[in-house]
């Protein structure tokens, strides 16, 4: 009943079940890829040993927001910002997450486009691979990338975030099979 109690819309903002995924996503989301490599130079024990010291704190981190979002009584971080650092701090922190979601776009537009190019390559059968016959004009980086950079630019025209709640489960179903084939595989 409670879990039940947690996925009901809260006025019209999404619900809790749908705002987990979309943090966890985010939270997860790049630094995912970073863990073949990760394993492969620290070995096992180093990174989980690793892992575990950076929960302690990320959890803190995230029991200090939640802690200063009560304080503040402020619906979004930068509205917690302003409250505690004032107006200057509020437009520095904006900017900085402006660079990092910039920097972030950028690295998910180039790793999709060349997870789309490494499909289309053996769906065609070009590529780098026996075939090597020319791929078609759609299956190259640039189309791809474009294409990407199109899709990222709709689901950012949404009004509200809970409109993206379906291309969060979707994500965080692709994280789950990517942590998945780099277990199997390492």
């Amino acid at each position: 009943p409670e879990l039940a109690a947690l996925d009901n819309d809260i006025e019209g903002r999404g619900t809790v079940v749908s705002s987990i995924v979309v943090m966890v996503q985010s939270i997860i989301g790049g630094g995912l890829l970073a863990y073949p490599g990760g394993y492969k130079l620290g070995g096992f024990a180093g990174m989980v040993i690793l892992q575990a010291v950076m929960m302690v704190f990320i959890t803190a981190g995230l029991h200090m927001l939640a802690y200063l979002t009560d304080l503040t009584n402020k619906d979004t971080y930068q509205g917690m910002v302003e409250k505690l650092l004032g107006p200057r701090m509020h437009k520095f922190s904006s900017v900085c997450i402006l660079l990092n979601m910039l920097g972030a776009n950028v690295c998910y537009l180039i790793i999709c486009a060349d997870q789309m190019v490494s499909v289309l390559e053996y769906a065609n059968n070009c590529g780098t691979g026996e075939g090597n016959n020319k791929c078609p004009f759609y299956a190259q980086r640039i189309p791809l990338t474009m294409a990407a950079t199109v899709i990222a630019f709709c689901l950012s025209l949404v009004k509200n975030i809970s409109a993206l709640s379906w291309a969060s489960y979707l994500g965080f179903g692709s994280m789950i099979y990517v942590t998945i084939v780099v277990a199997l595989h390492y």
